[in-house]
């Protein structure tokens, strides 16, 4: 790649070698591709060793009495730099004796690959910041340190840029390190730091790409400036062609991603099928872009490219009804494409290459793909920001799909334990959905038909299109507004409202039966927690056939592995441990936790809950100290949540400082309570978190932190 240092460091062997007087057969310095290199050959031999050539032999007879004659003195060093193919050199190389090294500096990797090669990086961070401040020649303080890594961070670690914009910092001494950046950022490479500067530098950064630019082809060209949309990050080469619909075009653009892109470093493979471009490199092309005649047509692919991902996201994850269990499978084929998805939204928000590009339908599911991926892996305040992004994007265009969103953002809370947040949302996106239904007369009739004579409405669909569309219409709201039923429901639970919830949950398990037949997964996922609800009532027959529903449910599109059904298992597990079944809930808990494992990884928040309940269930049995084991297990896994989930953490630190006060280790069991009653603050205080300062919550979420690690040190 340009930039790397290739012919600074072989004019720096070549300069070290003739101090020390390596070669006394002389050194021949070639710059291949600037004048013919069999002519520079034949200059060297009658300026520098004085060789008398008749006028009438050919350029072939020159050579080879100009090698065959060579004198000899010892060692000889032939450097050809820059070669980019072999047929440039071919007829110009040295016989094959002992006494001729030859130094070959090229950016074509197929070229390197069939000699002896020593490849070239960028620099990492330490020497990075040490060449971008010794043009200055005085430390920095801590603060500039830091500005100065951000620098190098920005430049790549480019050895090239970062000679250039530290030339520059010399001769502007006065100029702070913060306001460079920020010029950095504002004019990209055309800032006038990264420059030629007379004999200062050879050349600047755009000269340097642009010699690169002028050998690849068009489709090169166009392939490289489509990658530098990308994020700085992986990029999997099948998403690049996902767009291309005939099999030899995609042919043609992989065989110019190996032989132009690739073999001239300007993109490097970081794992199996997949590249990433060089920060400078991706800038560069980002700079050719805006010169290209069919721009717009590839930020539209582009786009286009991206958002069908993003409703891959959101489809995956609406479809099993996963909120906060993305599987690892799951996690492997959606994580490589967050940066990229990421990369477009900012793009769309700050003004930047890309606005304007997207629809408001397609920018919700963008922003709504990439909050639903982070509440599935538990980073909830990630995704609160993009699903408030959202929300914000609609209001202003005054969108139905405002309700989603809400529904989405309730969710969130709901799952993080912020209750009284979701319902407010979700009583808001109700009001909303039957508002819109209201407003249509004619849907507002077809859904009343559908509540009360599905069968009457089916008679007309059989003998009236328009019927059917408008069944459709109706259905799609009535699931929405079940879908917020449901989530209401989930908070009545949670406040301990039984009646309520038991009452919202027949009301969305008829309709969804009528809607979606009875074998669907939003029917079986409504079994499951109608099944808690007879739980707690005690009403133990009714709660396990609802469970075994569940199940069963889950079969058809889910299968017997999968997040929902170790759901179901640990909760039915949980009921036969209260009717005292304990080798029937041992086994089921057993079942679930190793799903999982398996499914979520053992990192995951939902294996700390199957081991708190398996730890319930050991204490129940007088199994103490396998209660206690488990308990601190989960302890130790759920302290990782700690900022999102402070209840889960007090319902563990109030097991086991019972545990320890039955042992008689008063002072492990007065910690855990304390603990236990600062978290229970604390889960008040993450609801109200704007009122109060954030530095305060984080020190106490700190100091509790290193409580949890004393119980826990004291235990192993």
């Amino acid at each position: 790649m340009a930039g790397v240092g290739k012919t600074e460091l072989a004019l720096q062997y070549a300069l070290y070698h003739k101090n020390k007087c390596t070669y006394t057969g002389g050194i021949c310095w070639i710059e291949v591709g600037e004048r013919d290199v069999d002519q520079q050959l034949l200059d060297f031999a009658e300026s520098q060793l004085k060789f008398k050539f008749p006028d009438d032999w050919d350029l072939t007879k020159r050579l080879d009495h100009f090698w065959s004659y060579w004198p000899p003195l010892g060692d000889v060093l032939i450097i050809f730099d820059n070669v980019k193919n072999y047929e440039e050199i071919n007829k110009c190389l040295p016989p094959q004796e002992q006494r001729f090294k030859v130094l070959i500096t090229t950016r074509n990797q197929n070229l390197a690959e069939s000699l002896d090669p020593l490849s070239l990086e960028v620099l990492d961070e330490e020497p990075a910041v040490e060449l971008l401040t010794s043009f200055r020649g005085k430390s920095l303080s801590k603060d500039e340190e830091e500005v100065a890594k951000s620098i190098c961070d920005w430049l790549g670690y480019l050895p090239l840029g970062l000679e250039l914009v530290g030339r520059f910092l010399k001769v502007k001494s006065k100029l702070k390190l913060s306001q460079l950046m920020d010029k950095l950022q504002e004019q990209r490479l055309e800032h006038k730091a990264l420059k030629k500067r007379s004999s200062e530098s050879d050349q600047g950064l755009l000269d340097a790409f642009e010699i690169i630019w002028d050998e690849l082809d068009n489709l090169g060209q166009q392939i490289g400036v489509f990658l530098s949309l990308f994020a700085l990050a992986p990029i999997n080469w099948e998403l690049v062609i996902e767009s291309l619909e005939d099999e030899k075009e995609k042919e043609e653009w992989d065989d110019a991603k190996d032989e132009k892109l690739v073999s001239l470093s300007l993109i490097k493979e970081t794992e199996s099928d997949s590249y990433q471009l060089h920060q400078l490199v991706r800038e560069y092309f980002r700079y050719k872009l805006k010169q290209m005649p069919d721009a717009e047509i590839i930020k539209n692919n582009f786009c286009k490219i991206m958002v069908e991902q993003s409703k891959y996201i959101s489809d995956t994850i609406d479809q099993e009804r996963i909120f906060d269990t993305l599987t690892k499978k799951q996690l492997e084929q959606i994580e490589p494409l967050i940066p990229h998805l990421e990369e477009l939204a900012r793009n769309t928000r700050k003004n930047e290459f890309l606005e304007n590009y997207l629809e408001i339908q397609e920018l919700i599911s963008l922003f709504t793909g990439i909050g639903k991926f982070y509440q599935g892996k538990t980073y909830f305040n990630t995704a609160e920001y993009w699903y408030k992004k959202c929300i914000e994007s609609i209001y202003s265009n005054k969108q139905q799909d405002l309700t989603n969103c809400l529904i989405n953002l309730g969710e969130l809370y709901e799952v993080n334990g912020k209750y009284q947040k979701a319902e407010d949302l979700y009583k808001q996106a109700l009001r909303q959905t039957e508002y819109f239904i209201k407003q249509d007369n004619i849907l507002k009739a077809k859904v009343d038909i559908i509540q009360n004579n599905p069968v009457g409405l089916y008679e007309i669909i059989e003998q009236d299109k328009e019927a059917e569309n408008l069944y459709q219409q109706a259905k799609k709201s009535l699931l929405q507004v079940g879908i917020i039923q449901n989530n209401i429901a989930e908070i009545y639970e949670n406040y301990g409202q039984d009646k309520k919830a038991e009452n919202l949950y027949n009301k969305v398990l008829f309709l969804r039966k009528k809607l979606l037949g009875y074998q669907h997964l939003d029917v079986a996922i409504i079994h499951n927690n109608l099944a808690n609800i007879y739980c707690y009532q005690m009403k133990y027959k009714e709660a396990e056939k609802h469970y075994q529903q569940a199940l069963e449910g889950y079969k058809p599109s889910l299968g017997s592995e999968h997040p929902h059904v170790a759901t179901t298992l640990c909760n039915l597990a949980n009921m036969y441990c209260i009717q005292k079944k304990y080798k029937e809930s041992e086994e089921l808990h057993l079942q679930a936790l190793k799903l999982r494992k398996s499914l979520l990884g053992e990192q995951h928040r939902h294996v700390a809950i199957s081991l708190k309940k398996i730890g319930y269930l050991y204490y129940n049995q007088g199994k103490i100290e396998q209660a206690e084991s488990q308990y601190l297990e989960a302890l130790k896994l759920t302290k990782e949540f700690l900022g999102n989930r402070p209840h889960e953490l007090k319902i563990i630190l109030d097991n086991l400082a019972y545990l320890y006060q039955i042992q008689g280790k008063i002072e492990k069991s007065r910690l855990c309570e304390r603990l236990a009653k600062i978290l229970d603050n604390l889960a008040y205080l993450s609801q109200i978190q704007g009122k109060i300062e954030k530095s305060r919550l984080c020190q106490w979420l700190v100091e509790i932190d290193k409580k949890l690690d004393e119980i826990l040190s004291k235990n192993e």
